[in-house]
């Protein structure tokens, strides 16, 4: 669960097992390094690797989670708590802790089409975009063709190639009498969603489905003094992050050179979330290398005019929230969904690692500093997202005691979930239907003595005879 609803919780006076002074924290070593190793900017060029990247870090972590002994210590003392938070992404492998146990999903990477339709409610890709995609609303034939195809395909790609592959090589090996975690999804009390209208456009929920987008938001606090020294003054700041898995030191070396290249020519201030200071760069003083950065904190700092992102979710939200325009460069998945919307909506401008040039990079960033309707814009969403009756962190702490309170919270489950896909789009009675007008045509319309003309004399004859009989009864 996110510390920072744990906090809250405890604050007013919930009882959590993560707040207690003996809590374990679980770690992973074969997980944390496979994600230290990995070269995310492959997926550039690559999606398809992404895709089996994604498949056998989620079935090994798994693998080597359940041979933990630690691990199976807290599976054997699952029936001692009264609910569990899960990761929607985690959930496929987190099924036998889930088995007849009340549970809630978090979706951090905004709604899940798929996952959204497995709890009965299903969107239509005509209006709302798949996982990985995003278009200009209203979409146009093209576009609702092209998202009605990515949307089958995502969710082709996730249940079979991923989703499967961990229920049958893991979860189905240790625990044969656990439900499949699609089953198993389905018996969700509720979902919090990392999403908010202001930013992603109305979408209708479900009572059970709760918009959360800014929960980890808190406020801002004073940057260190390190960091504070270097972007006080008159010269604007950007901020250069691609979040805590993608290291800016594994790109290619190409791409570093333009970076750097450009970023030493500017008349602004950058602070770069890099992982190792350049020696050739360490003379260069406008430019800022940091392992670990406060992004919130520097997003929130009066000099910060630009944040340049691979357009992960939160980050793309902390920027909105606090009025800072983006130039996205999106590496793989979502990513794409989020560098769309920030483009469609004027809040930045979308880049391409495989096109991006100095003179490219160089016009953007200019553009989005100087030009003010970037940041008019940006500032117009953060104040539709900010004026909210109680703040995301409440809403999601109400939610998750009031689950607690009912037990699951039953009620709240859609009845859609007892239909299966062909009763809810009426092919069975649509079946029917045709099936009736067909014999009907072939009854009435393909009989070897049929004419119209002996249907139209039996039609007049019958009227006729109707309206002699409606007379003589009026007489």
């Amino acid at each position: 669960m996110p510390g920072n609803v744990t906090n809250s919780i405890s604050v007013i006076g919930g009882s959590l097992a993560i707040q207690h002074p003996n809590i374990t924290y679980l770690y992973n070593p074969d997980f944390s390094e496979a994600i230290k190793k990995y070269k995310y900017f492959d997926a550039v060029d690559d999606g398809w690797k992404h895709i089996e990247h994604t498949r056998n870090l989620i079935a090994s972590a798994f693998e080597s989670a359940y041979a933990s002994e630690e691990f199976m210590d807290v599976y054997r003392r699952r029936k001692e708590f009264d609910l569990m938070v899960v990761d929607h992404l985690a959930l496929i492998g987190l099924a036998p802790f889930l088995h007849e146990s009340p549970f809630i999903i978090y979706c951090t990477t905004m709604l899940n089409p798929l996952h959204s339709a497995n709890i009965g409610n299903i969107h239509s890709p005509a209006v709302l975009s798949s996982s990985v995609t995003d278009y200009r609303q209203p979409y146009s034939a093209l576009d609702r063709l092209r998202n009605l195809f990515t949307t089958l395909a995502f969710a082709v790609i996730w249940s079979i190639i991923v989703r499967s592959k961990v229920d049958s090589e893991v979860i189905s090996k240790r625990f044969p009498h656990v439900p499949s975690s699609y089953e198993l999804e389905k018996n969700a009390s509720l979902t919090l969603i990392n999403t908010h209208f202001s930013l992603d456009g109305p979408i209708p929920l479900l009572p059970n489905q709760v918009m959360v987008a800014g929960m980890l938001l808190r406020p801002e606090r004073p940057l260190p003094e390190k960091i504070e020294s270097f972007v006080r003054g008159n010269a604007s700041t950007i901020l250069f992050s691609t979040g805590t898995f993608i290291r800016l030191n594994t790109m290619p070396e190409k791409l570093k050179e333009m970076f750097f290249s450009v970023f030493s020519k500017l008349p602004y201030k950058i602070v770069m979330k890099y992982h190792a200071e350049p020696e050739e760069f360490k003379n260069v003083t406008n430019i800022y290398f940091l392992d670990w950065i406060p992004q919130s904190d520097l997003l929130a700092h009066a000099n910060t005019k630009l944040f340049i992102s691979h357009c992960g979710v939160n980050g793309v939200q902390e920027a909105v929230y606090y009025g800072v325009p983006m130039i996205c460069i999106p590496v793989h998945g979502d990513h794409h969904k989020m560098a769309e919307k920030v483009h469609h909506r004027g809040l930045g401008i979308r880049l391409e690692w495989k096109k991006i040039s100095e003179e490219i990079l160089n016009q953007s960033i200019h553009e989005i500093i100087t030009n003010t309707s970037y940041r008019d814009k940006v500032h117009e969403v953060s104040l539709v997202w900010r004026d909210q009756m109680e703040s995301p962190l409440q809403r999601a702490v109400y939610w998750v005691e009031y689950v607690a309170r009912f037990r699951g919270a039953p009620h709240l489950r859609s009845p859609a979930m007892d239909l299966s896909l062909i009763q809810i789009f009426y092919l069975d009675l649509l079946l029917v239907i045709n099936l009736f007008i067909y014999v009907t045509y072939r009854i009435v319309f393909q009989r070897p003595n049929f004419h119209f003309s002996s249907m139209h004399r039996n039609l007049k004859r019958f009227f006729g005879f109707s309206q002699e009989a409606a007379r003589l009864k009026r007489e």
